[in-house]
């Protein structure tokens, strides 16, 4: 015989034994035990019905249901008849509890363990409902029973459903939207790929710009010095062809015998003038060919030496006689005699043409001379280039761009303004410094050149 069938027994003997009894007092005086387990079970009924939780108790051997709380009579829909005949195997997930009744019933007291799920509850219409439970086994009169309390968490579970949901969507929008940034990384990817190569062909065009800029400035420097060196060569080779005449007709005269002491004086005197003469200009011709091989070399070889910066201000206007003296301007250089500085002369040529072919092609109207004033000067850890002329000056929309690449207020006239932006790039590259330039039209330009000691140091 099992053991629900031991608890039937048990239970049959149990009621034959209180029906032998006659009244309730007899009952009460032979059974205090019973009586206050029974007074027990009264108030747990009570505590039922005002339960808002639904409150079932069964039996164990077959699960039949004993009572419910009012509660879950009224709110699951069902009549209290059919609930008599229900089984909690019925009410709830089908094969979820048996065994575990099962299991927590074979134990041979009241068990304290407290068994928590979450399942579904059959109402009265047939409809279910998502609830949470907890059930114990519990012992009365030697029979077994569960007490099952199921909580609605119908609100609870559409809570979490829409949670699910939104966490879903959710979910969804950052996917699409990491493929839509994904996307627009690539589309950016490219673009920028396009800009690079584009700007990879800029730079390459403008540095060939600046190369032809700086040929095209030292092929005008070649020109002007040829013309400058072409009078007194000429006028050289005037000289030594009429000394040689002279010469030739004084010779033959002495072979014949016929030269007179006044011719032989006059001969003398002419060749003194004509030596003098011939001396002057292979010395002038001699200065602008040194000028111009220090000055086109340091150009195109842009290493640092030490230099004199009054005389090589000098060097460079004489390298630029040939155009400075069509326009009649005159040019001041205001630099102590001793100031020798360790720096790169080729780019510091650059700047000072650069400044002059500005201010002779944009600073004056043609035919108009002006002065133009170039001074150098120490000013703590920085020396100042200060380069002022008194043309017409620069229109005020246009100053903050004239050290832009090819800006440039004469194309027509065929500039490819890159003069300035040439002068802007070696002054904060290679000497690390500043420009700055104040302008008013009528009243001139001033150029404003800083850079530290550190790049160009004193000797």
């Amino acid at each position: 015989m099992n053991r629900h069938s031991d608890a039937k027994e048990n239970s049959a003997e149990l009621r034959e034994k209180l029906i032998g009894l006659g009244d309730v007092s007899m009952r009460k005086s032979y059974y205090p035990e019973l009586q206050e387990r029974l007074d027990e079970l009264e108030r747990f009924k009570t505590l039922l019905d005002h339960c808002n939780d639904y409150i079932f108790l069964a039996r164990a051997a077959d699960g039949a249901l004993i009572d419910v709380s009012a509660s879950a009579r009224s709110q699951l829909g069902y009549e209290e008849e059919a609930l008599k005949k229900t089984s909690i195997y019925d009410l709830f997930f089908p094969g979820l509890l048996e065994p575990l009744i099962e299991k927590l019933s074979g134990q041979a007291t009241e068990t304290e363990e407290k068994i928590m799920l979450v399942t579904e509850l059959k109402r009265g219409d047939g409809a279910v409902m998502p609830v949470e439970i907890s059930f114990r086994i519990v012992v009365f009169a030697a029979l077994y029973y569960v007490v099952i309390v199921a909580r609605d968490i119908t609100e609870r579970k559409r809570s979490m459903d829409e949670l699910r949901r939104a966490h879903d969507q959710l979910e969804e929008k950052v996917e699409s939207r990491t493929q839509e940034l994904m996307a627009a990384n690539e589309e950016l990817r490219a673009i920028n790929e396009e800009l690079q190569n584009a700007f990879t062909q800029l730079t390459k065009m403008h540095n060939q710009l600046v190369e032809a800029e700086k040929m095209a400035a030292l092929g005008s420097m070649v020109a002007g010095v040829a013309h400058e060196i072409n009078t007194p060569v000429g006028l050289g080779v005037t000289l030594a062809s009429h000394l040689t005449e002279i010469t030739q007709r004084a010779a033959e005269k002495m072979a014949q015998g016929v030269l007179r002491r006044q011719e032989l004086t006059d001969y003398f005197q002419d060749c003194q003038e004509a030596a003098q003469i011939l001396l002057g200009n292979l010395n002038r011709t001699a200065s602008l060919v040194q000028s111009f091989k220090q000055v086109s070399v340091d150009q195109i070889s842009e290493q640092q030496r030490s230099f004199n910066v009054k005389d090589y201000l000098e060097d460079i206007l004489r390298s630029l006689h040939s155009r400075l003296k069509k326009t009649k301007h005159q040019i001041q250089i205001d630099c102590r005699d001793e100031i020798v500085i360790d720096s790169y002369p080729g780019p510091f040529a650059q700047v000072m043409m650069n400044l002059l072919m500005n201010s002779l092609i944009h600073g004056y109207e043609d035919g108009v001379s002006g002065t133009i004033k170039i001074s150098f000067a120490e000013e703590g850890n920085e020396f100042v280039l200060l380069y002022q002329d008194d043309g017409k000056g620069i229109a005020p929309d246009a100053l903050s761009k004239i050290f832009d690449p090819f800006f440039t207020s004469n194309r027509s006239g065929g500039n490819t303004g890159l003069g300035l932006h040439i002068l802007y790039n070696i002054v904060r590259q290679i000497f690390k410094g500043t420009v700055n330039c104040r302008s008013r039209l009528g009243e001139g330009a001033v150029f404003e050149i800083r850079f530290p000691k550190m790049h160009a140091s004193i000797e």
